[in-house]
């Protein structure tokens, strides 16, 4: 298998997870917008979240968006033309 069909794969099993609710159904989340309290790096000591402005409905918005990053830099690996090496594949995956 190529690369690009390994990433592909994981990509898919990610977004195809980030879509099914706990009961098996497609999840209609909150938008993630700035007034979320996980917009924003954290201003407080070793980063902590400021836990005291979090509440429930701001978790499933900010995870998608997490996961919605994590895919974009997933295809922008997958789609990268030159040939695969261990710093543009494996290094870059981990960072």
């Amino acid at each position: 298998m190529t690369r690009l069909s390994r990433v592909a794969v994981a990509a898919s099993f990610l977004a195809l997870a980030c879509k099914q609710d706990a009961t098996g159904g497609s999840a209609a989340a909150a938008p993630f917008t700035a007034a979320n309290p996980f917009a924003s790096a954290s201003t407080l000591a070793l980063l902590a979240p400021p836990f005291d402005k979090i509440t429930n409905g701001d978790y499933q918005p900010a995870l998608e968006e997490g996961m919605r990053q994590q895919l974009a830099e997933i295809h922008a690996i997958a789609a990268d033309t030159a040939a695969p090496t261990f710093d543009n594949t494996i290094v870059a995956l981990e960072k």
